[in-house]
């Protein structure tokens, strides 16, 4: 079996449909270039771009549920566009995991009532009896966007995106929350390329032992640089 050569670069093609400009060096330095070690890691459940966010708004309250107050959240062009852009899906009725996914605004607001953001936030149930006061927190975010933010993040990504170097991507999507007199600035998310190896790798285990039945014995094969992905599989479905 055989598939198209020119499925990237033919009419119609992926790069057709992926992008006004693509960046055809994407996909390029197959064999001699590795990437795994920009993979990212979700800690919360959520676009990409709520993560600095919640990750500051935590950091701000310890991590604990705080009453409900004026939230000031500043960011790149990115999250700020995101927003804007689910606004129709993030104000329907009633509230979904998928609108809660694709809204700062949201995602903060239970993170601060909550004190954490995790699957259990997001359960339908769960949403359907806070969702009046998940509301009323989220009515009193104000969501700005910061042009030196965005800048920043232009000057890190952009050689980066152009030399096709993808090894030394960051993803500085840099957020700035401020509430009852204080302030936390998150440049780079948990989780992500450009933060410290350890960190992430405690945080994975941390999520993987919070959310898996099989934390341990998951946990156990991973320390074991013999074990396959295999064993990791048939862990999680047993």
């Amino acid at each position: 079996m055989k598939g198209r050569t020119d499925i990237l670069e033919t009419r119609g093609g992926f790069f057709s449909r992926l992008a006004l400009r693509p960046l055809p060096k994407l996909f390029s330095g197959f064999g001699e270039r590795w990437v795994t070690d920009t993979l990212a890691y979700k800690i919360y459940p959520g676009c990409a771009y709520i993560d600095t966010a919640v990750d500051a708004l935590l950091e701000l309250t310890g991590g604990r549920p705080i009453p409900e107050c004026d939230i000031d959240i500043r960011a790149t062009v990115l999250t700020w566009g995101m927003e804007r852009a689910c606004a129709p899906y993030r104000d329907a009725a009633p509230l979904s995991p998928t609108a809660v996914n694709f809204s700062v605004k949201l995602s903060a607001a239970i993170a601060a009532m909550s004190g954490r953001l995790t699957p259990a936030d997001l359960d339908p149930a769960f949403l359907a009896k806070n969702e009046p006061e998940i509301r009323a927190r989220a009515a009193r975010i104000r969501l700005h966007h910061d042009a030196a933010m965005t800048a920043r993040m232009v000057h890190k990504v952009a050689p980066v995106a152009f030399s096709g170097r993808w090894e030394d991507l960051t993803m500085p999507f840099a957020t700035e929350v401020r509430a009852g007199g204080l302030r936390v600035l998150q440049e780079i998310p948990k989780g992500a390329p450009g933060r410290p190896f350890d960190e992430t790798e405690r945080l994975v285990l941390d999520k993987l032992a919070r959310e898996t039945p099989a934390a341990a014995h998951i946990a156990q094969i991973l320390a074991d640089p013999e074990a396959g992905a295999r064993s990791v599989t048939e862990a999680t479905e047993g």
